[in-house]
Protein backbone atom coordinates (compact mmCIF):
# COMPACT_ATOMS: atom_id res chain seq x y z
CA UNK A 1 0.00 0.00 0.00
CA UNK A 2 2.91 2.43 0.95
CA UNK A 3 4.77 1.11 -2.31
CA UNK A 4 1.56 2.41 -4.50
CA UNK A 5 0.84 5.60 -3.03
CA UNK A 6 4.30 6.26 -3.44
CA UNK A 7 4.12 5.59 -6.89
CA UNK A 8 1.13 8.24 -7.25
CA UNK A 9 3.15 10.43 -5.79
CA UNK A 10 6.14 10.50 -8.01
CA UNK A 11 3.39 10.29 -11.17
CA UNK A 12 2.38 13.37 -9.31
CA UNK A 13 5.78 15.80 -9.17
CA UNK A 14 6.31 14.07 -13.00
CA UNK A 15 3.39 15.74 -14.81
CA UNK A 16 3.96 18.52 -12.39
CA UNK A 17 7.38 19.65 -13.13
CA UNK A 18 7.35 18.78 -17.24
CA UNK A 19 3.98 20.97 -17.60
CA UNK A 20 4.19 23.81 -19.69
CA UNK A 21 3.21 26.82 -18.60
CA UNK A 22 -0.37 28.56 -19.45
CA UNK A 23 0.38 31.13 -21.86
CA UNK A 24 -1.62 34.43 -20.79
CA UNK A 25 -4.88 35.01 -23.15
CA UNK A 26 -3.60 37.61 -25.71
CA UNK A 27 -7.47 38.66 -26.09
CA UNK A 28 -7.22 40.16 -22.74
CA UNK A 29 -3.94 42.25 -23.38
CA UNK A 30 -4.13 46.10 -23.73
CA UNK A 31 -4.18 47.09 -27.46
CA UNK A 32 -1.45 49.07 -29.05
CA UNK A 33 -4.00 52.04 -30.78
CA UNK A 34 -5.89 52.20 -27.18
CA UNK A 35 -8.84 51.20 -28.40
CA UNK A 36 -11.65 49.15 -26.16
CA UNK A 37 -11.22 45.32 -27.35
CA UNK A 38 -15.39 45.06 -26.73
CA UNK A 39 -17.61 47.99 -28.06
CA UNK A 40 -20.89 48.15 -26.39
CA UNK A 41 -23.93 48.13 -28.53
CA UNK A 42 -25.47 51.20 -27.34
CA UNK A 43 -23.75 53.96 -24.97
CA UNK A 44 -23.66 53.61 -21.34
CA UNK A 45 -24.39 56.53 -19.09
CA UNK A 46 -22.66 56.64 -15.87
CA UNK A 47 -23.76 57.72 -12.83
CA UNK A 48 -20.90 60.14 -11.76
CA UNK A 49 -22.81 61.08 -8.59
CA UNK A 50 -22.10 57.84 -7.04
CA UNK A 51 -18.15 59.25 -6.94
CA UNK A 52 -19.02 61.99 -5.05
CA UNK A 53 -17.31 62.41 -1.51
CA UNK A 54 -18.94 64.36 1.52
CA UNK A 55 -17.29 65.28 4.17
CA UNK A 56 -19.45 66.12 7.21
CA UNK A 57 -17.33 66.92 10.61
CA UNK A 58 -19.20 65.79 13.38
CA UNK A 59 -19.73 62.30 15.12
CA UNK A 60 -22.92 60.03 13.84
CA UNK A 61 -26.63 61.24 15.17
CA UNK A 62 -29.87 59.67 15.75
CA UNK A 63 -32.40 60.77 13.39
CA UNK A 64 -34.71 58.67 14.34
CA UNK A 65 -35.45 56.67 17.70
CA UNK A 66 -37.65 54.03 17.06
CA UNK A 67 -38.03 51.65 14.25
CA UNK A 68 -41.12 49.92 13.36
CA UNK A 69 -40.18 48.54 10.52
CA UNK A 70 -40.07 50.04 6.56
CA UNK A 71 -37.41 52.52 7.68
CA UNK A 72 -35.44 53.55 4.36
CA UNK A 73 -33.17 56.41 3.88
CA UNK A 74 -33.92 57.79 0.35
CA UNK A 75 -35.29 55.48 -2.11
CA UNK A 76 -34.09 52.94 -4.93
CA UNK A 77 -34.07 56.04 -7.45
CA UNK A 78 -32.40 58.53 -5.55
CA UNK A 79 -29.35 60.19 -3.70
CA UNK A 80 -30.88 60.46 -0.11
CA UNK A 81 -28.83 63.57 1.18
CA UNK A 82 -27.79 66.48 -0.90
CA UNK A 83 -25.34 69.15 0.44
CA UNK A 84 -26.53 73.28 -0.40
CA UNK A 85 -24.17 75.33 -2.58
CA UNK A 86 -20.92 76.73 -0.65
CA UNK A 87 -22.21 79.81 -1.97
CA UNK A 88 -25.08 79.67 0.71
CA UNK A 89 -25.21 81.55 3.79
CA UNK A 90 -25.30 79.15 6.76
CA UNK A 91 -25.09 76.31 4.25
CA UNK A 92 -25.50 72.54 5.26
CA UNK A 93 -27.28 69.86 3.76
CA UNK A 94 -30.75 68.22 3.17
CA UNK A 95 -31.81 64.83 3.65
CA UNK A 96 -35.34 62.73 3.78
CA UNK A 97 -35.86 59.08 4.55
CA UNK A 98 -39.34 57.24 4.92
CA UNK A 99 -40.19 55.30 8.61
CA UNK A 100 -43.13 54.59 10.57
CA UNK A 101 -43.85 56.61 13.26
CA UNK A 102 -45.47 53.45 15.69
CA UNK A 103 -46.16 49.79 15.14
CA UNK A 104 -49.38 50.77 13.62
CA UNK A 105 -49.33 53.86 12.04
CA UNK A 106 -49.17 54.72 8.40
CA UNK A 107 -45.55 54.83 6.98
CA UNK A 108 -44.42 58.62 6.57
CA UNK A 109 -42.08 60.65 4.91
CA UNK A 110 -39.53 62.78 6.77
CA UNK A 111 -37.39 65.29 6.10
CA UNK A 112 -34.44 67.14 8.03
CA UNK A 113 -31.50 69.84 7.71
CA UNK A 114 -27.45 69.64 9.15
CA UNK A 115 -24.95 71.57 9.50
CA UNK A 116 -21.43 70.88 10.71
CA UNK A 117 -22.40 70.57 13.93
CA UNK A 118 -24.91 67.73 12.75
CA UNK A 119 -28.97 67.79 13.28
CA UNK A 120 -30.26 71.01 13.67
CA UNK A 121 -32.98 69.53 15.19
CA UNK A 122 -35.36 66.61 14.47
CA UNK A 123 -36.42 65.61 11.56
CA UNK A 124 -40.09 66.66 10.30
CA UNK A 125 -43.18 65.08 8.44
CA UNK A 126 -43.20 66.81 5.20
CA UNK A 127 -47.24 66.91 5.32
CA UNK A 128 -49.72 67.05 7.85
CA UNK A 129 -52.45 64.42 6.19
CA UNK A 130 -51.52 60.93 7.68
CA UNK A 131 -51.57 58.63 4.41
CA UNK A 132 -48.85 55.83 3.75
CA UNK A 133 -45.88 57.49 2.26
CA UNK A 134 -42.72 56.02 1.03
CA UNK A 135 -39.46 56.39 -1.67
CA UNK A 136 -38.81 59.94 -1.18
CA UNK A 137 -36.15 61.83 -3.29
CA UNK A 138 -34.73 65.70 -3.27
CA UNK A 139 -32.12 67.84 -4.85
CA UNK A 140 -31.16 71.32 -3.64
CA UNK A 141 -31.07 74.07 -6.19
CA UNK A 142 -28.31 76.75 -6.32
CA UNK A 143 -30.03 79.04 -3.98
CA UNK A 144 -30.10 76.33 -1.35
CA UNK A 145 -33.98 75.30 -2.16
CA UNK A 146 -34.65 71.86 -1.32
CA UNK A 147 -37.58 70.19 -3.70
CA UNK A 148 -38.37 66.66 -2.75
CA UNK A 149 -40.93 64.79 -4.13
CA UNK A 150 -42.80 60.99 -2.84
CA UNK A 151 -45.77 58.99 -3.57
CA UNK A 152 -48.93 59.04 -1.41
CA UNK A 153 -51.57 56.65 -1.29
CA UNK A 154 -54.92 58.39 -1.81
CA UNK A 155 -58.54 58.00 -1.13
CA UNK A 156 -58.79 55.39 -4.30
CA UNK A 157 -56.06 53.31 -2.91
CA UNK A 158 -53.42 54.38 -5.32
CA UNK A 159 -49.99 55.84 -5.07
CA UNK A 160 -49.69 59.28 -6.43
CA UNK A 161 -46.64 61.32 -6.69
CA UNK A 162 -46.07 64.37 -4.82
CA UNK A 163 -43.70 67.09 -4.72
CA UNK A 164 -43.20 70.39 -1.96
CA UNK A 165 -40.04 72.01 -1.04
CA UNK A 166 -38.42 74.26 1.84
CA UNK A 167 -37.47 77.49 1.04
CA UNK A 168 -34.74 77.85 3.60
CA UNK A 169 -36.37 81.26 3.67
CA UNK A 170 -33.70 83.66 5.76
CA UNK A 171 -31.56 80.88 6.01
CA UNK A 172 -34.19 78.31 8.17
CA UNK A 173 -34.67 75.52 7.34
CA UNK A 174 -38.04 73.68 8.08
CA UNK A 175 -40.53 75.74 6.39
CA UNK A 176 -41.99 73.22 4.05
CA UNK A 177 -44.66 73.92 1.33
CA UNK A 178 -47.93 72.43 0.77
CA UNK A 179 -48.11 69.03 -0.53
CA UNK A 180 -48.39 69.13 -4.64
CA UNK A 181 -50.10 66.47 -7.08
CA UNK A 182 -47.47 65.54 -10.08
CA UNK A 183 -48.91 62.33 -10.88
CA UNK A 184 -52.08 61.28 -10.23
CA UNK A 185 -51.70 57.50 -10.97
CA UNK A 186 -53.01 55.57 -12.56
CA UNK A 187 -52.26 57.05 -16.23
CA UNK A 188 -52.68 56.40 -19.83
CA UNK A 189 -49.78 54.85 -22.22
CA UNK A 190 -49.92 53.17 -25.13
CA UNK A 191 -53.10 51.74 -24.27
CA UNK A 192 -53.01 50.80 -20.81
CA UNK A 193 -54.73 52.77 -18.46
CA UNK A 194 -53.03 51.20 -15.55
CA UNK A 195 -49.76 52.95 -15.32
CA UNK A 196 -48.20 53.87 -12.09
CA UNK A 197 -44.96 55.43 -11.28
CA UNK A 198 -43.89 55.63 -8.08
CA UNK A 199 -40.73 56.26 -7.17
CA UNK A 200 -39.57 59.83 -8.11
CA UNK A 201 -35.68 60.34 -8.90
CA UNK A 202 -35.46 64.94 -8.31
CA UNK A 203 -32.81 66.48 -10.67
CA UNK A 204 -33.03 69.61 -10.72
CA UNK A 205 -30.96 71.47 -13.54
CA UNK A 206 -31.19 73.41 -16.71
CA UNK A 207 -34.30 73.70 -18.07
CA UNK A 208 -35.27 73.29 -22.30
CA UNK A 209 -37.73 76.06 -21.78
CA UNK A 210 -34.68 78.56 -20.80
CA UNK A 211 -32.00 80.12 -18.07
CA UNK A 212 -34.97 81.32 -16.39
CA UNK A 213 -36.45 77.69 -15.30
CA UNK A 214 -35.05 74.85 -13.76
Amino acid sequence: MKRSLLIFVIIGLIFTLVADIMPADTKLKPKADGKPLFQASHPVERDTESGISWEMPFSPSVIHGSNYYDYMIGSYCSIPIKPQPENVAGRGWFYNFMAKPSSSGNRRVYYGWMDDNGPSSDPSLFTTVDAWEGYPGLDVDNLGHMIMGWHSIGDDGVADVKYGYDSFFAGIPGISSDAFMLMDNPTNRNGFDDNEYIWPNVQIGDSPLGSEYQ
